[in-house]
């Protein structure tokens, strides 16, 4: 059996309990939940725009921030709403995007809504597909849809916070290959384009979260690709530090406390254990190996 095909069907196997479990995610349904829920529920929906249909006609106070991305976009939102309410940021993640899905939901989800700035974290759904040999996404498509969301935003008078791809060592389903070092290539195309150009500015998540491996640290995250709650406390400081930066003001933005955000990780960890689910990227790699098929 082919290799891609094989990764498919391991995916199947392993895929659906990681999303169930990643940090006790409760997955919605209907046309305001995951991508999949809106295919599976009606017309092919591939960028996802029902997810936030409803959600952008009930805005009534420009945003000052947009958070465009993916999983570790959404989840953020959800493990820290307060940082986003308090703060007047809107989070438009989607789990499981490409950067393709996202620019062409950029219109509606982001410029739309006349924010002042928009952050944009993407490229790691891409990168992680590519290598696993599932889809094709060449490094220069990856930045070049990145680009063109900055491009998108600068023409309507959109400031622009560019991030980084967040560290991950492994990508899953392919844990053998290390996925760091081509992460950090993209990142420094990334900055490179920002630096050079007016209206965008760099959100360097990579480098203070990046361990020895260019990964996670196991207090940072449960799956060695999305950050826990205490992880978002050093990404809040992160991205409101250059959020200032890119509207140069003083502006004390709310961030959760880290001692509170570190309370918060350890009563999740309680309630993993006691739940039975998987704690780190290690126990992943132990189910994917024991659920992989015969064949």
């Amino acid at each position: 059996m082919k290799k891609p095909l094989l990764l498919a069907v391991i995916l199947t196997f392993v895929l659906g309990t990681i999303c169930a479990q990643n940090q006790g995610a409760q997955i919605p349904q209907g046309p305001q939940g995951s991508q999949g829920a809106a295919r599976s529920n009606g017309p092919s929906d591939w960028a996802a725009f029902k997810r936030y249909e409803k959600a952008n006609l009930e805005i009534t106070k420009t945003p000052d921030v947009v958070f465009m991305g993916n999983s570790i976009t959404d989840y953020w939102v959800r493990d820290d709403p307060d940082f986003f309410t308090k703060n007047n940021f809107v989070g438009r993640g989607i789990s499981g995007q490409t950067a393709s899905q996202m620019l062409v939901r950029f219109r509606q989800d982001v410029i739309n809504l006349k924010p002042k700035a928009v952050t944009i974290m993407a490229g790691t759904n891409d990168l992680a597909q590519q290598m696993a040999g599932m889809s094709y996404y060449p490094e220069a498509n990856i930045v070049g849809n990145i680009i063109t969301m900055c491009e998108l935003a600068k023409v309507h008078g959109i400031k622009v916070l560019l991030c980084s791809i967040t560290p991950c060592a492994h990508y899953i389903p392919i844990p053998e290959i290390a996925a760091g070092v081509e992460i950090a290539k993209i990142n420094k195309q990334l900055k490179a384009y920002a630096d050079a150009t007016k209206g965008v500015t760099y959100v360097d998540y990579f480098t203070p979260l990046a361990n020895s491996e260019m990964g996670l640290d196991p207090e940072m995250t449960y799956d060695g690709i999305h950050p826990n709650k205490y992880c978002y406390s050093f990404m809040e400081e992160i991205v409101t530090r250059s959020i200032n930066q890119t509207f140069r003001n003083k502006t004390r933005y709310f961030v959760t406390p880290r001692y509170i955000a570190k309370q918060r990780k350890e009563q999740e960890d309680k309630e993993r254990r006691e739940k039975h689910m998987f704690m780190n990227f290690d126990e992943i790699v132990k189910m994917m190996h024991s659920r992989q098929p015969q064949l």
